[in-house]
């Protein structure tokens, strides 16, 4: 979380390539706060972060939490399941360039 690590991967190109890349290989991607707009900036479908403000979200594998009040605790049991599944084949890859 945090604008200054946010605008820090942004700058760097194999950082947001290697979003798209753990994306495409069907891999669990978990991001916190300001985190979770980093992941439509790197070519991710729009339809594939998804975000609820406050709550622990997850889709496919992509698990955020955003908001003032967000659950950490509950995005590390959520994020910690989607590690465990390994592989997220649920996803729509094809669209995404890695």
């Amino acid at each position: 979380d945090g604008e200054g690590c946010v605008e820090a991967l942004r700058a760097n190109g194999e950082a947001m390539h290697y979003i798209a890349e753990a994306f495409r290989h069907a891999k669990p991607i978990g991001a916190i706060g300001a985190g979770a707009t980093l992941l439509h900036e790197a070519s991710l479908p729009d339809d594939a972060v998804p975000i609820e403000d406050g709550e622990v979200a997850e889709r496919a594998g992509v698990v955020t939490v955003t908001g003032p009040t967000r659950d950490l605790e509950a995005f590390a049991r959520q994020f910690g399941a989607a590690i465990a599944a390994h592989r997220h084949f649920d996803r729509e890859l094809a669209a995404v360039p890695a």
